[in-house]
């Protein structure tokens, strides 16, 4: 848990690349806020606000998570208008 503006947020993050039962892991995303994985997650990973897998970190790039203002910045938000920015998507 992390408390930001008097909230307290549950962030689940994968660390390894060890597999979980998926009904397991949709019961914990189901109680995280926040799901962050390097991997793609099912579809029956739904947390309460943001699950940032795989798939949506390869279209947006990085993100910058504002927890006090509710506001999530991509790097595809800031960067896409580069020719540098090669996200998918």
């Amino acid at each position: 848990m992390i408390e930001r503006a008097g909230r307290d947020w549950a962030i689940l993050m994968a660390r390894s690349r060890d597999l979980v039962e998926e009904r397991a892991l949709a019961s914990a995303c189901a109680k995280a806020d926040i799901v962050i994985a390097d991997r793609f997650l099912p579809r029956s990973c739904r947390p309460r606000w943001l699950k940032a897998d795989r798939r949506l970190l390869t279209r947006t790039g990085g993100l910058s998570i504002d927890l006090e203002a509710q506001t999530i910045t991509t790097v595809a938000d800031r960067e896409g208008r580069h020719g540098w920015w090669r996200g998918g998507g």
